[in-house]
Protein backbone atom coordinates (compact mmCIF):
# COMPACT_ATOMS: atom_id res chain seq x y z
CA UNK A 1 0.00 0.00 0.00
CA UNK A 2 1.30 3.39 -0.97
CA UNK A 3 1.79 5.95 1.78
CA UNK A 4 -0.34 8.40 -0.22
CA UNK A 5 -3.34 6.11 0.33
CA UNK A 6 -2.74 5.78 4.03
CA UNK A 7 -3.48 9.33 5.14
CA UNK A 8 -6.45 11.53 4.55
CA UNK A 9 -6.26 15.20 5.40
CA UNK A 10 -9.14 16.56 7.49
CA UNK A 11 -9.52 20.26 8.26
CA UNK A 12 -7.40 20.19 11.41
CA UNK A 13 -5.84 16.75 11.62
CA UNK A 14 -4.41 13.74 9.85
CA UNK A 15 -6.23 10.43 10.08
CA UNK A 16 -5.03 6.97 8.99
CA UNK A 17 -7.81 4.44 8.39
CA UNK A 18 -6.10 1.06 8.11
CA UNK A 19 -8.79 -1.01 9.81
CA UNK A 20 -9.65 -4.37 8.25
CA UNK A 21 -6.87 -4.12 5.64
CA UNK A 22 -5.43 -7.62 6.26
CA UNK A 23 -2.20 -6.07 7.51
CA UNK A 24 0.21 -8.52 9.15
CA UNK A 25 3.10 -6.15 9.73
CA UNK A 26 3.80 -2.41 9.57
CA UNK A 27 6.72 -2.18 7.16
CA UNK A 28 8.75 0.98 6.37
CA UNK A 29 6.43 1.74 3.46
CA UNK A 30 3.95 3.08 6.00
CA UNK A 31 5.35 6.59 6.20
CA UNK A 32 3.15 8.19 8.84
CA UNK A 33 3.22 11.95 9.18
CA UNK A 34 4.47 13.43 12.44
CA UNK A 35 1.16 15.35 12.42
CA UNK A 36 -0.89 12.14 12.47
CA UNK A 37 -3.75 12.59 14.98
CA UNK A 38 -5.77 9.37 14.64
CA UNK A 39 -4.61 5.87 13.74
CA UNK A 40 -7.17 3.10 13.25
CA UNK A 41 -5.72 -0.41 12.94
CA UNK A 42 -8.61 -2.48 14.29
CA UNK A 43 -9.83 -5.73 12.67
CA UNK A 44 -6.35 -6.64 11.33
CA UNK A 45 -6.37 -10.14 12.80
CA UNK A 46 -2.96 -11.04 11.37
CA UNK A 47 -1.18 -8.10 13.00
CA UNK A 48 0.91 -9.69 15.75
CA UNK A 49 3.55 -7.09 16.61
CA UNK A 50 4.20 -3.37 16.43
CA UNK A 51 7.52 -1.86 15.34
CA UNK A 52 8.91 1.10 17.34
CA UNK A 53 6.96 3.58 15.24
CA UNK A 54 5.34 5.64 18.00
CA UNK A 55 8.43 7.72 18.67
CA UNK A 56 7.59 9.74 15.56
CA UNK A 57 3.93 10.42 16.43
CA UNK A 58 3.89 13.24 18.99
CA UNK A 59 0.49 14.51 17.81
CA UNK A 60 -1.39 11.18 17.99
CA UNK A 61 -4.63 11.57 19.96
CA UNK A 62 -6.53 8.37 19.10
CA UNK A 63 -5.09 4.86 18.66
CA UNK A 64 -7.34 1.85 18.02
CA UNK A 65 -5.78 -1.64 17.92
CA UNK A 66 -8.97 -3.59 18.65
CA UNK A 67 -9.37 -7.13 17.32
CA UNK A 68 -5.72 -7.53 16.40
CA UNK A 69 -3.37 -10.32 17.47
CA UNK A 70 -0.71 -8.16 19.09
CA UNK A 71 1.04 -9.82 22.03
CA UNK A 72 2.86 -6.80 23.47
CA UNK A 73 3.24 -3.04 23.26
CA UNK A 74 6.63 -1.53 22.36
CA UNK A 75 8.45 0.75 24.85
CA UNK A 76 8.04 3.58 22.33
CA UNK A 77 4.41 3.77 23.48
CA UNK A 78 5.76 6.22 26.08
CA UNK A 79 6.32 8.80 23.30
CA UNK A 80 2.59 9.24 22.72
CA UNK A 81 2.38 12.19 25.09
CA UNK A 82 -0.78 13.58 23.41
CA UNK A 83 -2.73 10.30 23.32
CA UNK A 84 -6.25 10.63 24.75
CA UNK A 85 -8.00 7.45 23.56
CA UNK A 86 -6.32 4.04 23.50
CA UNK A 87 -8.49 1.07 22.54
CA UNK A 88 -7.35 -2.56 22.69
CA UNK A 89 -10.70 -4.36 22.79
CA UNK A 90 -10.61 -8.12 22.15
CA UNK A 91 -6.82 -8.27 21.82
CA UNK A 92 -6.98 -11.72 23.37
CA UNK A 93 -3.25 -12.44 23.04
CA UNK A 94 -2.25 -9.38 25.04
CA UNK A 95 -1.42 -10.49 28.59
CA UNK A 96 0.84 -7.73 29.89
CA UNK A 97 1.24 -3.94 29.78
CA UNK A 98 4.68 -2.32 29.78
CA UNK A 99 5.59 0.12 32.59
CA UNK A 100 5.97 2.79 29.89
CA UNK A 101 2.18 3.02 29.88
CA UNK A 102 2.51 5.40 32.82
CA UNK A 103 3.89 8.09 30.48
CA UNK A 104 0.50 8.58 28.80
CA UNK A 105 -0.42 11.52 31.01
CA UNK A 106 -3.10 12.85 28.60
CA UNK A 107 -4.99 9.55 28.36
CA UNK A 108 -8.75 9.82 29.01
CA UNK A 109 -10.03 6.48 27.66
CA UNK A 110 -8.17 3.19 28.17
CA UNK A 111 -10.20 0.25 26.89
CA UNK A 112 -8.78 -3.22 27.57
CA UNK A 113 -12.00 -5.24 27.52
CA UNK A 114 -11.58 -8.69 26.03
CA UNK A 115 -7.83 -8.87 26.65
CA UNK A 116 -6.13 -11.48 28.83
CA UNK A 117 -4.22 -9.02 31.03
CA UNK A 118 -2.75 -10.85 34.04
CA UNK A 119 -2.13 -7.73 36.12
CA UNK A 120 -2.15 -3.94 35.99
CA UNK A 121 1.29 -2.34 36.35
CA UNK A 122 1.72 0.07 39.26
CA UNK A 123 2.31 2.82 36.69
CA UNK A 124 -1.45 2.82 36.04
CA UNK A 125 -1.67 5.22 38.98
CA UNK A 126 0.19 7.88 36.97
CA UNK A 127 -2.66 8.29 34.46
CA UNK A 128 -4.12 11.28 36.26
CA UNK A 129 -6.28 12.44 33.30
CA UNK A 130 -8.00 9.06 32.90
CA UNK A 131 -11.81 9.26 32.80
CA UNK A 132 -12.77 5.81 31.52
CA UNK A 133 -10.94 2.59 32.40
CA UNK A 134 -12.19 -0.76 31.12
CA UNK A 135 -10.11 -3.85 31.77
CA UNK A 136 -10.53 -7.62 31.51
CA UNK A 137 -8.34 -9.65 33.83
CA UNK A 138 -7.36 -13.20 32.93
CA UNK A 139 -8.08 -16.33 34.93
CA UNK A 140 -4.40 -17.12 34.35
CA UNK A 141 -3.46 -14.31 36.71
CA UNK A 142 -3.24 -17.17 39.23
CA UNK A 143 0.28 -17.78 37.90
CA UNK A 144 1.24 -14.15 38.48
CA UNK A 145 -0.29 -14.26 41.97
CA UNK A 146 1.75 -17.31 42.91
CA UNK A 147 4.97 -15.51 41.95
CA UNK A 148 4.22 -11.99 43.18
CA UNK A 149 1.23 -12.07 45.53
CA UNK A 150 -2.37 -10.98 45.03
CA UNK A 151 -1.58 -7.31 45.72
CA UNK A 152 0.34 -7.08 42.43
CA UNK A 153 -2.61 -8.00 40.21
CA UNK A 154 -4.27 -4.66 40.90
CA UNK A 155 -1.64 -2.65 42.80
CA UNK A 156 -2.85 -1.31 46.11
CA UNK A 157 -3.64 2.42 46.38
CA UNK A 158 -3.30 3.03 42.62
CA UNK A 159 -6.92 3.17 41.42
CA UNK A 160 -7.69 5.85 44.00
CA UNK A 161 -5.15 8.13 42.30
CA UNK A 162 -7.35 8.25 39.20
CA UNK A 163 -9.48 11.01 40.71
CA UNK A 164 -11.03 12.08 37.37
CA UNK A 165 -12.39 8.59 36.70
CA UNK A 166 -16.02 8.62 35.55
CA UNK A 167 -16.26 5.01 34.40
CA UNK A 168 -14.63 1.89 35.85
CA UNK A 169 -15.21 -1.56 34.42
CA UNK A 170 -13.30 -4.57 35.76
CA UNK A 171 -14.28 -7.85 34.11
CA UNK A 172 -12.93 -11.07 35.58
CA UNK A 173 -13.31 -14.66 34.49
CA UNK A 174 -15.59 -16.51 36.97
CA UNK A 175 -12.91 -19.24 36.95
CA UNK A 176 -10.36 -16.87 38.49
CA UNK A 177 -9.52 -18.23 41.92
CA UNK A 178 -7.42 -15.16 42.76
CA UNK A 179 -10.42 -12.81 42.68
CA UNK A 180 -10.65 -13.01 46.44
CA UNK A 181 -12.69 -10.98 48.90
CA UNK A 182 -9.49 -9.38 50.20
CA UNK A 183 -8.67 -8.04 46.73
CA UNK A 184 -12.25 -6.89 46.15
CA UNK A 185 -12.23 -5.01 49.44
CA UNK A 186 -9.04 -3.20 48.43
CA UNK A 187 -10.60 -2.12 45.11
CA UNK A 188 -13.88 -1.09 46.70
CA UNK A 189 -12.03 0.99 49.27
CA UNK A 190 -10.49 2.91 46.38
CA UNK A 191 -13.97 3.77 45.07
CA UNK A 192 -14.41 6.15 47.98
CA UNK A 193 -11.71 8.39 46.52
CA UNK A 194 -13.28 8.67 43.05
CA UNK A 195 -15.77 11.55 43.44
CA UNK A 196 -16.69 11.73 39.73
CA UNK A 197 -17.37 7.99 39.28
CA UNK A 198 -20.73 7.52 37.55
CA UNK A 199 -20.49 4.13 35.80
CA UNK A 200 -19.30 0.93 37.47
CA UNK A 201 -19.10 -2.64 36.23
CA UNK A 202 -17.80 -5.16 38.75
CA UNK A 203 -17.90 -8.90 39.40
CA UNK A 204 -18.77 -9.70 43.03
CA UNK A 205 -18.58 -13.50 43.33
CA UNK A 206 -20.04 -13.85 46.84
CA UNK A 207 -22.81 -12.34 48.94
CA UNK A 208 -20.10 -11.13 51.31
CA UNK A 209 -18.47 -9.15 48.51
CA UNK A 210 -21.82 -7.65 47.51
CA UNK A 211 -22.50 -6.76 51.13
CA UNK A 212 -19.14 -5.01 51.32
CA UNK A 213 -20.07 -2.90 48.30
CA UNK A 214 -23.48 -1.98 49.71
CA UNK A 215 -21.83 -0.70 52.89
CA UNK A 216 -19.62 1.77 51.05
CA UNK A 217 -20.55 5.33 51.91
CA UNK A 218 -19.26 8.72 50.87
CA UNK A 219 -20.37 11.67 53.00
CA UNK A 220 -22.75 9.31 54.87
CA UNK A 221 -24.56 8.46 51.64
CA UNK A 222 -24.44 4.98 50.01
CA UNK A 223 -21.94 5.17 47.18
CA UNK A 224 -24.22 3.43 44.69
CA UNK A 225 -26.78 6.26 44.96
CA UNK A 226 -24.38 8.60 43.14
CA UNK A 227 -23.92 6.20 40.21
CA UNK A 228 -25.84 6.84 37.01
CA UNK A 229 -25.20 3.35 35.79
CA UNK A 230 -23.94 0.15 37.37
CA UNK A 231 -23.76 -3.48 36.35
CA UNK A 232 -22.91 -5.83 39.18
CA UNK A 233 -22.45 -9.56 38.65
CA UNK A 234 -22.64 -11.95 41.56
CA UNK A 235 -22.68 -15.74 41.87
CA UNK A 236 -20.99 -18.25 39.57
CA UNK A 237 -21.37 -18.33 35.81
CA UNK A 238 -23.01 -21.41 34.31
CA UNK A 239 -21.37 -23.17 31.39
CA UNK A 240 -23.90 -22.10 28.77
CA UNK A 241 -23.49 -22.45 24.99
CA UNK A 242 -21.53 -19.52 23.57
CA UNK A 243 -24.49 -18.21 21.54
CA UNK A 244 -26.67 -18.14 24.68
CA UNK A 245 -23.92 -16.36 26.65
CA UNK A 246 -23.56 -13.77 23.89
CA UNK A 247 -27.30 -13.15 23.76
CA UNK A 248 -27.51 -12.83 27.52
CA UNK A 249 -24.52 -10.48 27.71
CA UNK A 250 -25.84 -8.21 24.95
CA UNK A 251 -29.16 -7.85 26.77
CA UNK A 252 -27.39 -7.24 30.07
CA UNK A 253 -25.25 -4.45 28.59
CA UNK A 254 -28.38 -2.59 27.45
CA UNK A 255 -29.64 -2.28 31.01
CA UNK A 256 -28.81 0.39 33.56
CA UNK A 257 -28.48 -0.04 37.33
CA UNK A 258 -28.81 -3.81 37.39
CA UNK A 259 -27.49 -6.91 39.10
CA UNK A 260 -26.90 -10.21 37.34
CA UNK A 261 -27.39 -13.12 39.74
CA UNK A 262 -25.65 -16.16 38.28
CA UNK A 263 -26.09 -19.72 39.47
CA UNK A 264 -26.06 -18.83 43.14
CA UNK A 265 -27.61 -20.73 46.03
CA UNK A 266 -30.85 -19.21 47.26
CA UNK A 267 -31.60 -15.58 48.05
CA UNK A 268 -29.83 -13.36 50.51
CA UNK A 269 -30.81 -9.99 51.91
CA UNK A 270 -28.02 -8.44 49.85
CA UNK A 271 -29.39 -9.80 46.57
CA UNK A 272 -32.93 -8.54 47.41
Amino acid sequence: MEAALVERRLPDAYVAHLNNHKISTLTPEFQFSSFLAKLFLQENNSLTMLPPLFQHMPALVVLDLSHTSIQSLPPSISKLCSLEEFTLRECSLLIELPPEIGALKSLKLFDLEGTEIMYLPKEIGKLGSLERLRVSLSAYADDHKDRNGTQHIIPRMKILKLTKLKELSISVSPEAEWWEVELLEAIMGDLLFLPDLRTLKLYLPTAKALQQFLKLERYKVPIYSSLWNYRLMTGHCEQLPFSVQLDSEENFLKLEKCVKYMNGEGYTDEIV
